[in-house]
């Protein structure tokens, strides 16, 4: 699995919110995505996710994913159902992957 974004740009208007970013994520890497308030963490995740096409898209595609990628991430204000915990709304997002989480928790934990 690898994710590389080359010189991609997003504006709302006139205002340039990520301008010719660059980086690639490969399988094993862990990231975060630390900012201050306005600085395009967002911006960045809908962009990864698809939410967003970036502005130069027409130009070529600065998104390439390789092998099977699956991006989520908890919206800011993401609580639909006042009904259920925290934890229930955060298992959500990565509903997808919880069989392959659990697969390698059971293969990787000693029978004792």
């Amino acid at each position: 699995m690898k994710l590389e974004i080359k010189g991609a740009s997003v504006s709302f208007g006139a205002k340039e919110i990520l301008k010719n970013i660059e980086f690639e994520i490969n399988e094993q890497d862990k990231i975060a995505i630390v900012g201050r308030n306005g600085s395009g963490k967002t911006t960045l995740l809908k962009l990864i996710s698809g939410e967003l096409e970036a502005d130069n898209i027409i130009d070529f595609n600065p998104i390439f994913k390789q092998g099977k990628v699956e991006i989520g991430y908890m919206h800011q204000v993401a609580f639909s159902d006042e009904e259920i915990t925290l934890e229930e709304e955060v298992l959500k997002i990565f509903k997808p992957i919880l069989p392959t989480i659990n697969t390698i928790k059971n293969e990787t934990t000693p029978n004792i």
